[in-house]
């Protein structure tokens, strides 16, 4: 577990090349499975592309909000964190903008970059996270890691490694949904995708110290702020796919034939 590579005199940010890594995954799975929902070739690199930037620059907000982070610590990529929530958020935002601008179905892209964006959160928790000991574990004497003095985690004490088992169940969630991608609706995709983000979220909050967050906190057992904006998100889309969806459908074919 390195924060840094070492090059002679030059030191390289483990975080960067960690994130290059995910970018690239991120990048190619996405263009493969935005072609399968039939994107032409320049729609299915522009929005990965899209959601890679505006993931990187403005999921940093709501941590800053929380932590009252100067200005300068927004841009300071491989030493401040990020948030799944703030990228999802942001991501989104781009998305509808982007198919609003195209007159690309938003549902469709959004289904495409699901399986995409587990495999990319699998590459992340691996190549950075464990890598620079960010979103570390529990102290654990049984099953626990020493990281780099100069890593995030916690010095001094053996940790559960939070992040491998994080990587694992994001890359199961992935691979579940590659496999169903065709054999179950659109829209069940996405909210497939939500549920698994929320089983996800709901382990890695029991065996993870960083967060700092938690609004329930019982015997061991919490529950962050993170948590139940995952439970609004999918409040929110199925209500929008379930009702207003259909109401939005039904009112254009109603002007359409007057």
């Amino acid at each position: 577990m390195l924060p840094y590579v070492s090059i002679g005199d030059v030191y390289l940010p483990f975080f960067s090349i960690g994130f290059s890594i995910t970018c690239l995954i991120f990048l190619f799975t996405s263009f493969k499975s935005l072609k399968e929902f039939g994107l032409n070739d320049n729609d299915a690199m522009n929005i990965p592309a899209i959601v890679c930037i505006s993931s990187i620059i403005f999921s940093k907000i709501p941590l800053g909000l929380i932590y009252k982070w100067k200005i300068s610590d927004y841009f300071v990529f491989w030493k401040t964190g990020h948030t799944l929530i703030g990228g999802m958020l942001i991501s989104t935002l781009a998305i509808i903008i982007y198919s609003k601008v195209r007159k690309i179905d938003f549902i469709k892209i959004v289904a495409g970059l699901t399986h995409p964006t587990f495999f990319a959160l699998s590459a992340y928790r691996l190549f950075v996270c464990f890598m620079v000991g960010c979103c570390y574990g529990i102290e654990s004497q049984k099953y626990g890691l020493n990281f780099h003095p100069e890593s995030f985690a916690v010095k001094g004490v053996k940790l559960f490694p939070s992040q491998l088992v994080e990587s694992l169940l994001f890359l199961i969630s992935g691979i579940t949904i590659y496999k169903l991608r065709k054999k179950i609706e659109t829209e069940k995709i996405i909210v497939l995708g939500i549920y698994f983000l929320i089983l996800e979220r709901t382990i890695a909050e029991q065996i993870r110290s960083d967060i700092r967050e938690k609004i329930i906190n019982i015997e061991g057992f919490g529950l962050s702020v993170w948590f139940f904006f995952l439970i609004l998100i999918l409040i929110i889309t199925d209500i929008y796919l379930n009702i207003f969806r259909h109401w939005i459908n039904e009112i254009k074919i109603n002007f359409v034939k007057k």
